[in-house]
């Protein structure tokens, strides 16, 4: 099969090359690239923040429509969507407090209840009013709790006594049943939502510490103000005041909550903290949420971003690692595909029906809030408890502990969260450059453009070599060039809320992409560091990366090659054999790719250039702080931005090649490789237990077989066209191609998480390395599969068997020759 799959990139490769033989507009575009340039777009785009739903997202949008209209697309328009956005309250601050014993000494309670917002739904609960595009004043939908009695005092505090114990200027009141406005359920006598374990309390204990409010203003060349970058919060936490003993619970995986089962400590009636990585926010919380926390802090340890190494003297502004004061800001969403809140599976336009709030299970019902390390280290050394294994320990210099104890003189934390979610409008940014032959064939380059902060990594980095691709192409229009197919520009808006403008944008599109679209190729961080490339890819596009990483040149001396290919192949082998070719792996859950395969069937690829210690610094280490500035990448990651003008050129090739081959460069062999590793996978390790319960994989395996040889065919046939190939049979051949993909969509989508339509490259709730659906199925089974009390169990393994080999049989069938008897 390697042979033939080489003889068939080399046809491919030729038919490209007959297309562009009487120019090279490949290598014009490569040529063309301007490291000066990109770091001029850098600048522009991180000289203030720019969060979405505010004035300067909305400013630096008009920005990047602008600059398509001036460097020549045929068009470039907003497409915008009025979603749910979350923000920090501007007025109170969120923070974490060590709390003494001087008052009553409780334990864990909730003070304030769930998050509302600010106009009549139609269950009582409130939703904010749409803001006047592009920007509308903030209405604070999180609920503050009722003051407390006029005689509460606690000692130490000299002020008239209020919310949570601080000082005034909360004018709210307890509604009827004794609550706190906003919690919906009932009450016990004492007045205390059900299930707390004290008296009813408006806040208690003197604050020995009180965690930063923001990040401090370094003093820093070229300079970088951000004094405006929004504060550290957690996005969509509800509003409230809790007040608890601490439990660790390291990542808040679920593994981490079997370890706390087994040593008999319950996060129920506790906060938690956990360090970030691992698994994303919103799961950390849904976890602790569903185990009966009360809240969640999140910190980033030092072992995740500074290391062992040179990071301790290289902290910013000093270097690429992150001091203590760092914090990590994000949302905490529990998505599973569905987009948007209050619209899910549907686009969020000015006329879509909207749940409410209380319907949507994304958002979380216990506050949260990340903090520094420094900050964190206040906390966690006040643990008291058992000490925790050393795969459970960070780089503080404290006993790691699982608590719940606290250590005196601390007793408990105060975790006093305020989040405002408000519907506000978002702007996407569409550019085209319409196609000369096939105009209704789509070739999309995007990107996110929203931030946290000044974004000079993520996603800005990636931002300004999309602006530096469409200036190239603008120019190379000029000469005469346009492309055969469509290419199409995309600045999504919100991807840092939840992937909002993207999935809005599928959600009202989806039916033409789902038809038209070749590919989707994203890239936000293009330049983390330069040690090695990154790649996420569908099978079908990893042949079509590595040719084009051989074309690029590695920018610097380096023993590992003069190309970009070489100097991945050597940094990051697929395997330890001499000549691996480079890692690619299959999509993750993580940007605004997700859409395009997962709902649509579209094939992605996802880069980003990376250091050398991935699984150690997931992101890197100022990832979503205050310190992703432009001093940062021109001072230390990229200064004379070669690595920038890298990406473009390889983002640029692949796209060109997307665009320009009469023969789409899709690659079918590469997928019917994947599905043999899955099916594989299942086989050596669950065949006894599957004909143990009287379940056949025979079927499955025949499936795979039958892709297998379909592509086989099928590309066997692609390689005896020649140039001269008929417009309508190289068409039939693309939609073939670009049907594949989509025969893997199952409407329905997969168990618990409808909105995941892709059979082999969706999620699962679990992690395996098979299909999802059937490889959830399977660890739901457990390790006994003969236990009669697993019937339903068994039943669903039976239907997501079958279900995953009708998929397979059916994206064999599409490479079919058209006509024939498969019918």
């Amino acid at each position: 099969m390697a042979t033939r799959r080489q003889l068939l990139i080399a046809t491919l490769c030729g038919l490209l090359g007959g297309v562009l033989a009487q120019t090279d507009w490949a290598a014009q575009l490569r040529g063309e690239m301007n490291s000066t340039r990109i770091e001029e777009f850098l600048r522009i785009l991180t000289q203030k923040p720019h969060l979405a739903g505010t004035q300067d997202g909305h400013d630096l949008a008009e920005y990047v429509r602008q600059t398509w209209v001036d460097q020549g697309l045929d068009s470039a328009h907003i497409a915008p969507y009025d979603v749910l956005l979350s923000y920090p309250d501007p007025d109170r601050p969120s923070y974490v407090a060590l709390l003494d014993d001087d008052c009553w000494p409780f334990p864990g309670r909730f003070l304030s209840g769930r998050s509302r917002s600010t106009a009549e739904g139609k269950d009582g609960r409130r939703e904010a009013e749409r803001p006047p595009p592009p920007r509308g004043d903030a209405q604070p939908v999180g609920q503050q709790p009722a003051k407390p009695p006029d005689d509460y005092q606690c000692r130490g505090f000299d002020g008239p006594p209020d919310y949570g114990g601080r000082g005034p200027g909360f004018d709210g009141a307890p509604d009827d049943g004794g609550r706190a406005l906003g919690f919906d359920g009932p009450v016990d006598d004492d007045g205390r939502a059900p299930g707390l374990d004290g008296p009813a309390d408006y806040g208690s204990g003197n604050e020995l510490f009180q965690s930063s409010l923001g990040e401090p203003q370094l003093d820093v060349d070229p300079p970088a103000n951000i004094s405006s970058v929004v504060p550290p919060f957690a996005a969509y936490s509800p509003s409230g005041v809790v007040e608890g003993t601490l439990v660790y619970i390291n990542y808040g995986r679920s593994s981490d909550f079997d370890k706390l089962e087994r040593e008999g400590v319950s996060v129920e009636g506790k906060i938690a903290i956990a360090r970030y990585g691992r698994t994303s926010r919103g799961r950390k919380l849904r976890r602790a949420q569903d185990r009966g926390a009360i809240g969640l802090i999140v910190y980033s340890d030092p072992k995740e971003v500074v290391g062992t190494g040179r990071g301790k003297t290289r902290k910013y502004p000093d270097g690429w690692y992150a001091p203590g004061t760092a914090v990590q800001r994000g949302h905490f969403l529990y998505g599973t595909g569905e987009g948007e809140p209050l619209t899910p599976g549907y686009p969020a336009k000015d006329y879509a029906y909207r749940i409410e709030l209380s319907e949507s299970d994304q958002l979380p019902t216990i506050p949260a809030h990340p903090i520094g390390y420094t900050d964190a280290m206040e906390l966690l050394r006040h643990m008291g408890g058992s000490i925790v294994p050393s795969y459970w320990r960070g780089l503080l210099n404290i006993d790691y502990r699982f608590g719940p104890e606290m250590e005196q003189p601390a007793s408990k934390v105060r975790l006093d969260v305020n989040v405002l979610t408000e519907r506000r409008t978002i702007h996407n940014v569409v550019g085209i450059i319409r196609g000369r032959e096939e105009p209704d064939r789509y070739v999309v380059l995007g990107n996110h453009r929203d931030a946290w902060n000044l974004g000079a990594v993520d996603p800005n980095s990636g931002t300004a070599c999309l602006l530096e691709i469409t200036r190239a192409l603008g120019e190379m229009m000029r000469r005469g060039w346009r492309p055969r197919r469509t290419l199409m520009f995309i600045s999504w808006d919100a991807e840092e809320h939840g992937m909002h403008g993207s999935y809005e944008w599928i959600e009202e599109f989806g039916k033409i992409m789902s038809d038209r679209a070749v590919a989707y190729l994203n890239v936000d961080n293009a330049v983390r560091e330069v040690y090695t490339l990154r790649a996420r890819a569908t099978p079908s596009l990893k042949p079509l990366l590595k040719e084009a990483a051989k074309m690029v040149p590695w920018p610097v001396s380096t023993g590992d090659g003069d190309t970009l290919y070489e100097v991945w192949s050597a940094r990051s082998p697929e395997t330890s054999a001499p000549d691996s070719p480079p890692e690619i792996v299959l999509p993750a859950s993580a940007s605004d790719y997700v859409p395009f395969v997962r709902r649509i069937g579209v094939p992605i690829m996802d880069l980003a250039l990376v250091h050398r210690y991935t699984y150690t610094y997931p992101n890197f280490p100022l990832y979503h702080t205050s310190y992703e500035t432009f001093h940062l990448q021109k001072t230390y990651i990229d200064p004379d931005f070669k690595f920038h003008r890298l990406m473009s050129q390889l983002w640029g090739d692949v796209a060109l090649s997307l665009a320009e081959s009469r023969i789409l460069p899709i690659d079918a062999s590469e997928y019917a490789d994947t599905m043999q590793e899955m099916y594989n996978w299942l086989e050596s390790g669950y065949r006894n237990k599957f004909e143990g319960s009287a379940l056949s994989l025979d079927a499955l395996e025949s499936a795979v077989t039958n892709f297998t040889q379909a592509a086989m065919t099928f590309e066997e046939e692609l390689s005896s066209l020649g140039n001269e190939t008929e417009p309508l049979v190289a068409r039939m051949y693309n939609d073939q191609l670009m049907q594949m993909e989509r025969a893997f969509i199952n409407p329905l989508g997969i168990p618990y998480r409808k909105f995941y339509m892709h059979t082999i490259l969706s999620s699962g709730v679990y992690t395996t390395d098979t299909f999802p659906a059937l490889g959830d199925a399977v660890k739901r089974m457990g390790s006994n599969w003969t236990d009669p009390g697993k019937e339903d169990k068994l039943e669903e393994l039976k239907k997501q068997l079958s279900i995953i080999t009708f998929y397979i049989q059916s994206a064999a069938n599409t490479l079919a020759t058209p006509a024939s008897t498969v019918f």
